[in-house]
């Protein structure tokens, strides 16, 4: 993967999560994501597992503690497995191992917020050795939703979609493809 030079900020963040997930790394690519984020994936999460909430007296406390950029509880171990994969399926399994570059290099959802769009090189053009995506080409892609922060630029939502805690979490799409 290339992080190119002229790469912004939060498109650079996203090659670096990015970069975490195709390492293993999980636990600091989880804790780069956005409380917000975290919290809709755990609930998310505990909605799909119920019998989790056999053990404790509160649901909520449950996916506070969960949803920390470090979770130090026994069942991080089984929300991590299945979190990272459904994750995996929806950024990084479509692009396998392949070099990554950026689709674009600006792409502002509103103020604080862009849209990172990650593309196989492969799967374009490449005249003179630049790559170019063509108009009307489909490509594979990573996109996800960066959002500005006190600690920087962080993955705040997946693939086209927006997370928002609750009981059960709601998952809205924001990017079209044509974005």
């Amino acid at each position: 993967m290339t992080e190119p030079a002229e790469a912004p900020e939060a498109v650079y963040a996203a090659f670096e999560w990015v970069s975490l997930l195709r390492a293993g790394d999980f636990m600091t690519a989880w804790a780069t994501m956005t409380p917000t984020l975290r919290l809709a994936l755990t609930q998310l999460w505990i909605v799909a597992n119920p019998e989790v909430l056999d053990t404790v007296d509160d649901r909520d406390v449950l996916a506070a503690e969960l949803a920390q950029p470090t979770p130090d509880h026994a069942l991080w171990t089984d929300l991590s497995r299945d979190t990272e994969r459904e994750i995996r399926k929806v950024t990084t399994d479509p692009v396998g191992d392949r070099k990554l570059g950026l689709a674009s290099t600006h792409r502002p959802l509103s103020p604080g917020l862009e849209i990172a769009r990650l593309v196989p090189l492969d799967q374009l053009d490449q005249p003179n050795g630049q790559a170019v995506w063509l108009p009307e080409q489909t490509v594979h892609s990573v996109t996800l939703i960066m959002q500005w922060g006190e600690h920087g630029w962080s993955v705040a939502g997946l693939a086209d979609h927006l997370y928002t805690p609750g009981w059960p979490p709601t998952v809205e799409r924001v990017v079209e493809p044509h974005d």
